[in-house]
């Protein structure tokens, strides 16, 4: 719902985690390998080592897409060039079709929304509430039109601002929901 165009990489729209590195061999990114070799120079043990690069290896985005939860994530019968992430049991394409509360269709229902509503490809953005450090909210205007994003960044429950209460909840991540406080992580979408 933001300003620009969106676009989606690598399983972020099934929700994909980044993978579990057992060793320095697993990894493809030269970068990685450098700041893998130099932490060791820098007298880092090798677990120590390998505990730093899991955090910040573009390798993490890499891993081959969870297709469904056949060998290779149903990705390749060839061996791939990076270990497929062991949760593709469960975190596949296959797996989340059929499933209304899956990332993939809350993606769908996002790439509709912003189909059908000019304000989200054209409106102005106004963040608002910006000093409330729990959650993030802007307003996205054009022609008269205004669609509100709200989202919980915290683990608490959060009271809804009092001027929220009275506009439309066109989506939400949550399917039930209390019209005065969002969940921890929620995220809502409204439309005056």
């Amino acid at each position: 719902t933001m300003r620009g165009t969106p676009f989606i990489y690598q399983g972020q729209e099934l929700g994909m985690t980044n993978n579990f590195w057992h060793d320095i061999k697993e990894i493809d990114d030269v970068q990685t390998k450098g700041q893998y070799n130099l932490a060791l120079s820098e007298g880092f043990s090798e677990q120590e080592a390998m505990k730093f690069i899991r955090y910040f290896t573009r390798d993490n985005a890499r891993t081959p897409m969870h297709w469904n939860n056949t060998k290779n994530a149903g990705f390749s019968n060839a061996e791939t060039w990076l270990p497929v992430n062991e949760n593709y049991i469960d975190i596949n394409a296959e797996n989340e079709k059929n499933d209304s509360d899956s990332v993939l269709n809350w993606y769908k229902k996002l790439i509709a929304l912003r189909k059908n509503h000019d304000v989200l490809i054209y409106g102005d953005y106004h963040e608002i509430y910006s000093d409330d450090e729990k959650i993030f909210c802007f307003v996205r205007e054009h022609d008269g039109r205004k669609i509100i994003t709200l989202a919980n960044f915290s683990n608490e429950y959060i009271k809804i601002p009092d001027d929220l209460l009275n506009l439309k909840i066109i989506m939400s991540s949550e399917n039930d929901f209390d019209f005065h406080e969002l969940k921890p992580l929620e995220a809502r979408i409204y439309e005056n």
